[in-house]
Order: structure tokens, then C-alpha cells, then sequence
């Protein structure tokens, strides 16, 4: 879908500001959010793709005025709802008690089987190849991004859409994501394409510059040149 989410090549947002303070969270509950989100599907409850398509479906401006944990959030409570876990009624009435008080402290135990699996996943990743059909494209094949506007989840960034530009690498099949945000596993040849600097932003750009995506073949139909 076309959202707030989406900003490559847009402009007047300012500068990107590259300070990093060392920390990884600046309150507790961002600690909290980020150990739910990976928890839950841990435990089958959602997917990446699912939590990524119900982030993008927050309105714009809503979007742009939460702090980045916070959008995290209210993903995850979306998916708890819809889930079946909580009704939104329970959530707002465990919210007001706890607003203005300090969150208890979990009990804490010792390593488990889930969170040696969540630390693992953290650190080393998850394997995400499958089997699934041959490549329609190679590399040095020109292709164009398929101008699409899905009304869902999709892996393809708006600023190369109807452009063409160069496989560079193929990496086999991978899960389409569209599919995975509405839980359906279609695996699909996924590629590293090269596009021109210049095709993307105009003269502005500096020469022989280029911006390399990774793009699933449904996303992609032969190019001219």
C-alpha cells in the first residue's frame, strides 16, 4: 500500500540526523514492545509480514507523530485483537489501571526453551529460503518494476516502480511477503536489482551512482535495453 511508511526519495522532512547515543531503548516499554513483538510470533501468533502490514494500515498522521516503538506497538495490540487474544476493551481497561503507576516487575526465571529460541533468532536470524519455482530472470537481465499500488503489504518501495534497471544477483526463492501478511506461504524467486541513480532522482543525481533493491519476481517484467 501507498503510506506514511513508505519515504524513500521524498523530501521535506529535514536532515537525517545520525547521532547514536549507544542506547537501544530510551524508556521501559520500549524494551517491553520490542520483547512482545518477538515473542508472540515465536509462539505462531503472527508473522513478520502480518506485523509489517498492520504497521503500514496506521493513518499517516498518526503515523508520523508516534515515536518509533509506539508504532510497534499499536501493531501488536491490532494483532492481539484480531488475533483473539484480548478484546480492545480489555486493553484499554488493563491500560487505565496501570496509568500513572509503576509497571509491575516480571517474574523472572531462569533460560527457557522459547527464550534460548528468541535469543538465537535475535542474534543469529532465521533461515527463510524455500523451494519453489526457477528464476525467471539472471543476472545481467534488464527488468522494470512493475508499477503496482496494491491496497496490502508489499517489498517494493515506490521510487523504483515503472523504473528499469539491471539483475545484479539471484538469491533463489524466498517467501512472498504479500502472501505472508495475509498467511499464505508462496514462495518465489527474489533478486538484487541495480537501477541508475539518475533514473531514480534525475540529473541531480550524481553519475554513475545506484541504489540496489531486493525484489520478488512477481514485482518484475522484462525490460527494454
Amino acid at each position: 500500500m501507498n503510506g506514511a511508511h513508505d519515504v524513500g526519495g521524498m523530501q521535506t522532512f529535514g536532515p537525517v540526523d545520525p547521532h547514536d547515543d549507544g542506547r537501544a531503548f530510551h524508556a521501559g516499554w520500549e524494551g517491553r514492545t520490542f520483547a512482545i513483538s518477538l515473542i508472540l510470533p515465536a509462539q505462531g501468533v503472527y508473522n513478520l509480514d502480518e506485523f509489517r502490514d498492520r504497521r503500514e494500515r496506521i493513518p499517516p498522521p498518526a503515523f508520523l507523530a508516534k515515536p518509533y516503538f509506539d508504532l510497534w506497538l499499536t501493531s501488536v495490540e491490532a494483532l492481539a485483537v484480531e488475533k483473539g487474544l484480548v478484546t480492545r476493551e480489555e486493553l484499554e481497561r488493563r491500560a487505565a489501571e496501570l496509568r500513572g503507576a509503576a509497571p509491575p516487575e516480571p517474574a523472572r526465571t531462569g533460560p527457557d526453551e522459547l527464550a534460548g529460541r528468541l535469543l538465537r533468532s535475535v542474534f543469529h536470524g532465521e533461515p527463510a529460503r524455500r523451494d519453489g519455482p526457477a528464476p525467471r530472470f539472471s543476472p545481467g537481465d534488464r527488468v522494470r518494476a512493475r508499477d503496482l499500488h496494491p491496497g496490502g503489504h508489499i517489498r517494493m518501495p515506490r521510487y523504483v516502480r515503472g523504473r528499469t534497471g539491471t539483475v545484479v544477483l539471484g538469491h533463489g526463492c524466498f517467501v512472498l511477503p504479500d502472501a505472508s501478511a495475509e498467511g499464505r506461504v508462496v514462495p518465489e524467486p527474489l533478486y538484487t536489482v541495480r537501477f541508475e541513480a539518475r533514473d531514480l532522482w534525475g540529473p541531480q543525481a550524481r553519475e554513475g551512482d545506484g541504489v540496489r533493491v531486493d525484489l520478488w519476481e512477481s514485482y518484475l517484467e522484462p525490460g527494454e535495453g
